[in-house]
């Protein structure tokens, strides 16, 4: 008896047991992980799954359920509407960036035309122009969440930006970490401006800067030398506001070194000075980093002056991001365990030990303050 030998892509029909059911499954593609996507159907003879699986074929061969003249503009007006709305101010803004960009390149497209390749040259495109490769990879991932969520809703039946490549893309900014020398110049830079805490801060407590323009008064322990972190400060289109922290991990208390205090000690001083001097908005009264007339300082504006204090100091272009990267280097090169040292910035860990019950026991993260101190210049 000779059997007939399935064709690519006709699917498998089988019995499960467990379920005392026929299922039939067909193959759907791979994720942009590489793991294979299938779709099954069932039924309670083989008859009805193998009907089954061939109207599922051939909805999968005819593309979707969406109107005819649908177009992919249409699914993510309508996917904003609906979902957009719930989200964060900051991730809702995220989105709209990503969707502006969607729009843009496969709006025109009817949703039932909709394949991985025209995807594909949208990506290549951003990449040619020069976008990055995470701003690149959040195009594809915000896409796929839309269609996944078409898919739920019958309007598609495959999802074309799981199964697109991602394009060979411009190597991402790489963090620099200073030499204890070149900090060493950086801050000596920078002493008398308003912002040389700052910056001390930011390379001794090794904060993200949204948590350092974050801190309020309360959240210091000076005579103890303990900084906690509790909350950041995030840009708004109506202006910044305090905001949750970036992880869970994120929240935590440190034991700076003595060139940190000494740093924020001073500045208390000449914060206190400027507040009995001014009229300052009661609504960011406890904020430690303000201007002169008591708002909060300008992300655009601390990069800008970080800038003009680098080039004093002739170390290059240095970004805020790169004294957490020193303060990690230096610390790593202390001898400091790299699991204290992600305790310290406050980084999401993967071992179920230092995430649930070292930092359960040691609620304060300490470490010698010589790692630091040498480098700061206590004072």
């Amino acid at each position: 008896m000779t059997t007939r030998r399935r064709s690519s892509g006709e699917g498998t029909v089988y019995y499960d047991e467990t379920a005392e059911r026929w299922v039939g499954q067909i193959d759907a593609g791979r994720t942009d992980t590489g793991k294979r996507r299938r779709r099954k159907v069932s039924g309670r003879t083989r008859k009805e799954a193998v009907d089954k699986l061939r109207d599922l074929r051939k909805q999968m061969e005819a593309g979707d359920r969406a109107p005819a003249t649908m177009t992919v503009g249409d699914l993510l007006d309508e996917w904003s509407a609906a979902v957009i709305t719930t989200m964060t101010p900051n991730t809702a803004q995220q989105y709209r960036w990503s969707l502006g960009h969607l729009r843009a390149g496969l709006g025109h497209h009817r949703l039932v035309d909709l394949r991985a390749h025209h995807v594909e040259q949208v990506l290549r495109a951003k990449a040619d122009s020069g976008m990055g490769h995470s701003s690149v990879s959040r195009l594809r991932s915000n896409l796929a969440r839309v269609l996944r969520w078409a898919e739920r809703r019958d309007l598609v039946a495959r999802n074309h930006a799981e199964l697109a490549d991602l394009p060979e893309t411009r190597p991402p900014k790489e963090g620099r970490s200073l030499t204890v020398d070149e900090l060493g110049r950086l801050l000596n830079a920078a002493r008398g401006r308003r912002t040389e805490a700052l910056w001390i801060v930011l390379a001794g407590a090794g904060l993200r800067p949204g948590e350092a323009l974050g801190l309020q008064w309360r959240d210091l322990d000076l005579d103890a030398g303990i900084v906690h972190v509790r909350q950041a400060l995030k840009p708004r289109q109506g202006g910044p506001v305090l905001g949750p922290l970036k992880t869970g991990r994120s929240r935590r208390s440190l034991a700076v070194p003595p060139a940190v205090v000494a740093a924020l000690r001073a500045h208390r001083t000449r914060w206190t000075s400027e507040r009995l001097a001014g009229l300052w908005p009661t609504e960011w009264v406890d904020l430690v980093f303000v201007t002169e007339l008591g708002n909060p300082l300008n992300m655009s504006n601390v990069r800008e002056d970080l800038n003009t204090v680098a080039k004093v100091a002739d170390v290059g272009h240095v970004r805020p991001y790169d004294l957490r990267h020193t303060c990690a280097s230096l610390l790593a090169d202390a001898g400091v365990p790299l699991e204290r040292v992600a305790d310290y910035l406050g980084h999401d860990g993967t071992r179920m030990a230092r995430t649930v019950y070292i930092h359960a026991l040691t609620p304060t993260v300490e470490v010698p303050p010589s790692a630091l101190g040498a480098a700061l210049g206590d004072r």
